[in-house]
């Protein structure tokens, strides 16, 4: 110990080396053994620089006190300086053993992964120690970057990308996930592996990181790699609506379509480049493209050619539309749609192209099958027009009418007959004899009243005419001709508001009594009033409709309306009186107020709209307007009692505005007529205090002791 101490003070480390040595050969306590190979090692460390013999210091410390921490730390800090790996993992394992939790043993696990990794090029045996390092602390961000940096390395990706995954994915590390996935789809060994790592891709972006452009970007490849995937193809449609870009969308459903394998994949690419084309694109010629070519995938389609059929339509491509519906009707079997296709042709042919004899063959065609289409004798009926097919066309109708036994249909031919009359009068005289047809030879009345409901419409001023339709109707007991009636003939600028009125209100009576359509005669009721807004009648039979608890808004408003053009003055009292009252119920203050104020200006001095107009003021904070009010209110009340009560409120309204003057000249009036008022007293000996007005509170005093009753006061 002398020589220790010596040696130290000296400061011979090699000879103090030397008498450690032999001190911890002669001392007794382990304890102390131990203090002296742990000074020993760091002598040799720190001041003579040998790690060899610090290394072998440490050691014998171990051997004495076996997971001494500082000699534990020691031989780690020593084998990383000479690269001794091994020996220092077996170090770090040592201390992991030791440790005490994980705050302690996640470093040293990292730390064994890094040498692993870094010195040996052992990476699996990293994965291993970072991985255990993850369990302890899923959080350790050294770890997880070490993860990060292997799965860039392909020969390691797949297991580095297993420990990371899911734990990127619980702790919601959207972007490291995202870069992942893409390593793992830039790796995959096929098509199907790509498709799947992208897919996920997309969910991560869409979902975690919020970024559909990039998920877009990544179903798009996925798609890439199978484009025979609808299913993908439909994902991808609905994460470009939300990154909103629908025309790259187009671009990737092309080439798609372009690359396909199989003709119904191409089809189904290009009808919905068709699809969104049009309807987010707006682009028709590009949609007529896409269609076009999905023909030359799969022929002629019924589906694919009704798309080419409409869009030629909306371009007005006429020559495009007839060819397609031509290739349609070679293609239709079922007669319905095959008729109205040749129907649509006949009229194409005769409207765009000016071919009437082709549209006739279309006609004929039709009716050759069902004699009865009425759309092919409408195009007939339109032909008939032309002089020169005129003959053909009626020869053509009554040819089908008697070949399909539909005798009455030939009374139809008035219609021919009517599109060739010159004038109205001869429709109208033409009709007559029709209906007199269908009524007297064919006994139909119901059929007669349609065509006489043609005629009044010809006819509008022809009162007699509605009232033929109205008894053939009730006749055949079918309303069905009434209905529309009279608002079709109201629309005619030659019948004057009165008659317009009159008939509006016969309608109302139709629908009420014979159609059952009540919402239809209100309309009618309100048409009568738009005619002749100052006919009492309809606004009494439609007020008496609305008087009903959940309709008051609207009898408030009808009732407003007929306020407005009634000349009784009394009877239009009652009506803003009602209006004030149901707006107030439907707590529309405002809309109440004015129905109040237009009451005052028929009456001024109706107490009971001033109050009502006074407390609705008051709840909407106009004091300008209550002060007012209440004014006229205490000029018009001749009770002193119920005066000086609106004098009160009036005073103290004018002190809620600040008005401290108006409200004395208030107080005053009240005590001018009640001088022995000891509240209003009160109030204004207030006024006067908190306004300095000492003359006028003095006079007051005065008066307030003069009515002094008590020795007290």
């Amino acid at each position: 110990e002398a020589l220790d101490r010596l040696h130290l003070a000296g400061s011979d480390f090699p000879r103090l080396a030397e008498v450690l040595v032999r001190r911890i050969d002669v001392e007794d306590s382990p304890a102390a053994r131990t203090a002296l190979a742990l000074r020993l090692a760091s002598l040799e460390e720190e001041q003579l620089g040998r790690p060899a013999e610090a290394i072998e210091a440490y050691l014998r410390a171990l051997e004495l006190e076996p997971g001494q921490p500082d000699a534990l730390q020691g031989l780690a800090r020593l084998y990383e300086r000479q690269a001794r790996w091994p020996e220092l993992l077996d170090t770090l394992r040592v201390q992991v053993e030791q440790a005490r939790g994980p705050a302690e043993c996640v470093p040293l696990m990292h730390r064994s992964g890094a040498i692993y990794e870094r010195e040996l090029d052992d990476v699996v045996e990293a994965l291993v120690m970072y991985e255990n390092a993850l369990e302890l602390d899923p959080a350790h961000e050294p770890s997880i970057q070490a993860l990060v940096r292997i799965s860039h390395l392909e020969e390691h990706r797949a297991q580095a990308a297993e420990l990371l995954e899911p734990r990127l994915r619980a702790q919601e590390r959207w972007n490291g996930l995202a870069e992942l996935l893409q390593l793992k789809a830039d790796a995959a060994l096929d098509p199907l592996g790509t498709k799947l790592e992208l897919r996920a891709l997309a969910d991560v972006h869409e979902h975690g990181r919020q970024d559909p452009a990039a998920a877009f970007q990544a179903l798009a490849r996925a798609l890439a790699e199978d484009p025979s995937d609808l299913e993908l193809a439909g994902e991808l449609e609905r994460v470009a609506r939300l990154a909103e870009d629908m025309g790259r969308l187009a671009d990737v459903l092309e080439a798609r379509a372009a690359e396909a394998d199989s003709p119904e994949v191409a089809r189904a690419h290009f009808q919905r480049l068709a699809r969104l084309a049009e309807t987010d694109l707006g682009d028709d010629a590009r949609a007529v493209q896409a269609l076009a070519r999905a023909l030359e995938h799969v022929g002629d389609d019924p589906e694919i050619l009704a798309g080419l059929d409409r869009l030629h339509g909306k371009l007005e491509a006429w020559p495009a539309q007839a060819e397609v519906i031509e290739r349609r009707v070679e293609i239709q079997l079922e007669a319905e749609a095959r008729h109205e296709l040749l129907v649509r042709l006949g009229a194409l042919r005769a409207e765009r192209f000016g071919d009437l004899r082709g549209a006739l063959s279309a006609f004929r065609e039709v009716l050759a099958a069902d004699a009865t289409d009425a759309r092919a004798i409408e195009g007939l009926e339109a032909l008939g027009r032309h002089e020169e097919l005129a003959l053909e066309v009626a020869e053509t109708l009554e040819d089908a009418y008697r070949e399909s036994g539909a005798t009455e249909r030939i009374a139809g031919l008035y219609d021919l007959r009517l599109r060739l009359a010159e004038t109205d009068e001869d429709r109208v005289r033409m009709l007559r004899e029709a209906a007199h047809l269908w009524e007297s030879d064919l006994g139909n009345a119901a059929e007669a009243a349609a065509v006489l409901r043609r005629a009044a419409l010809l006819d509008p001023r022809d009162g007699l005419l509605v009232d033929e339709v109205e008894r053939l109707a009730t006749l055949a007991g079918d309303p069905e001709p009434l209905r529309g009636l009279a608002e079709a003939l109201a629309t005619s600028p030659d019948l004057s508001a009165a008659e317009r009125q009159r008939l509006h209100l016969r309608a109302a009576g139709w629908y009420d009594d014979v159609l059952l359509a009540p919402e239809s005669a209100e309309a009618q009721l309100r048409a009568a009033i738009g005619a002749n807004p100052e006919a009492p009648e309809a606004h009494a039979l439609l007020a008496k409709r609305l008087r009903e608890p959940e309709r008051e808004a609207e009898l408030a408003e009808v009732l407003s309306a007929w306020a407005d053009v009634e000349l009784d003055p009394i009877a239009r009292r009652e009506r803003l009186r009602e209006v004030a009252a149901l707006q107030g119920r439907l707590g529309r203050t405002e809309a109440s107020a004015e129905a109040l104020e237009a009451l005052l200006e028929l009456e001024a001095d109706d107490l009971d709209a001033l109050d009502a107009l006074a407390d609705l003021r008051a709840a909407q904070e106009h004091w300008p307007a209550v002060i007012t009010l209440l004014g006229r209110r205490i000029d018009l009340e001749p009770g002193l009692e119920e005066r000086q009560a609106l004098r009160r409120r009036l005073a103290s309204i004018h002190g809620t505005t600040g008005d401290a003057d108006a409200a004395m000249e208030t107080l005053e009036r009240l005590l001018e007529e009640s001088p022995d008022d000891r509240m209003a007293l009160q109030e204004l000996e207030a006024l006067y205090r908190s306004g300095r007005r000492m003359e006028e509170l003095r006079e007051l005093l005065d008066r307030r002791l003069t009515l002094a009753a008590t020795a007290e006061e």
